[in-house]
């Protein structure tokens, strides 16, 4: 999965810049891709639905910044949220 690698393109998230998806891959350590694993194995969605989520909230968080050394922390506790939401709704249709 091409979106796990831990290439950069760009300085790291807490340099100072515009962060834009077009010149970098997801900005991952691997601690990160293990806490996304994690996130799959614990609810049950697969790693492409959670990294397609993550992109998405990163995106939305990164627009906006100012301070941009949470960026990761911050789109993973929203990642989180939304898939247990989506799970919560599943459960109950």
């Amino acid at each position: 999965m091409h979106a796990l690698n831990n290439q950069r393109t760009q300085p790291s998230i807490g340099a100072a810049g515009p962060i834009e998806w077009a010149k970098t891959e997801l900005p991952m350590e691997r601690s990160d891709a293990q806490a996304i694993a994690a996130l799959s194995g614990k609810l049950g969605v697969s790693m492409k639905d959670i990294v397609d989520v993550y992109k998405t909230q990163f995106d939305r968080l990164a627009a906006g910044a100012r301070v941009t050394e949470f960026l990761i922390v911050l789109a993973l506790n929203r990642t989180r949220s939304i898939l247990r939401a989506r799970s919560a709704r599943a459960t109950i249709n």
